[in-house]
């Protein structure tokens, strides 16, 4: 025989709330009481400049890394930023990028890539 909690569980239904009961939680920045709703945003259409460009991809990039790529013909190259590397040579960055991480052997005739320490291509401070 079943308990008297469980049946009284599968009976029981729950009343309407209390509006009364709600708590008022402040302001909502949704729609038209956020401050920037309806403003352009500051910058909508400006162009960036070929120098700043240069500053945010490959080698001005501070956090761009350098690969070695290998290729199924023996051809090594050694290259700073994959991402733009890759939209230059119709590779995918997803699937090199998986090459990496072991988690594909080969995407078109890329074979491996490796990350490359900066201190070896980077001439180091102290040699100046």
């Amino acid at each position: 025989m079943e308990e008297q909690w469980l049946i009284d569980l599968r009976n029981f239904v729950c009343e309407e709330p209390d509006p009364s009961e709600y708590i008022e939680c402040g302001f909502s920045l949704f729609g038209e009481n956020n401050p920037a709703y309806g403003k352009e945003p500051w910058n909508k259409g400006k162009q960036r400049s070929e120098a700043f460009k240069k500053q945010i991809i490959g080698e001005g990039n501070g956090q761009s890394q350098w690969w070695k790529i290998t290729f199924n013909d023996g051809r090594q190259i050694v290259r700073c930023g994959l991402t733009n590397w890759c939209k230059e040579n119709g590779y995918h960055k997803g699937h090199v990028s998986m090459i990496y991480k072991k988690r594909r052997q080969r995407h078109k005739d890329i074979v491996a890539v490796e990350k490359v320490a900066h201190s070896i291509l980077k001439p180091s401070q102290d040699a100046l």
